[in-house]
């Protein structure tokens, strides 16, 4: 299976029902948090990894609003398995600081919380940082 149909399998399981804007990360602020995963031809193994992950924590992620961004090895960038206009995917790569085979997550303040290697990606690990945030923390007691 390629990188495009995972993708797209990712984006049938998130339930992705909204249309891709113009890609910019300031229409999550205090909205969703954000990963962004940048991959390399170097790393395709360690993403396939990831995404098996990300694609079964599906409703985790969404239950902690986070939204996914990947960005590909020749700058082909999709938001939540849908392929952005090469426009959007252009800005979206100016406004970042994303280096390469890198994970991040972007809180809903718009501030980095966690960086880490794509072939140490640990989605647990995000997790945890997610839940200990104030404002999760905040959601997780308000949301029942």
């Amino acid at each position: 299976m390629g990188l495009m149909q995972r993708l797209t399998l990712i984006a049938a399981s998130l339930a992705v029902t909204a249309t891709v804007q113009a890609a910019d990360l300031a229409e999550h602020r205090w909205r969703e948090r954000v990963i962004l995963v940048h991959v390399s031809d170097g790393q395709q193994a360690a993403w396939q990894r990831l995404e098996a992950v990300l694609r079964a924590r599906a409703s985790d992620l969404r239950e902690r609003d986070v939204v996914v961004y990947v960005v590909g090895r020749s700058g082909e960038t999709w938001r939540e398995g849908v392929p952005l206009s090469r426009a959007d995917a252009e800005a979206l790569r100016r406004r970042i600081d994303l280096p390469p085979d890198t994970v991040q997550l972007i809180g809903k303040d718009g501030g980095v919380k966690l960086s880490q290697p794509l072939a140490q990606a640990d989605l647990e690990g995000i997790f945890r940082t997610i839940d200990e945030m104030p404002m999760r923390q905040w959601e997780m007691q308000n949301r029942r």
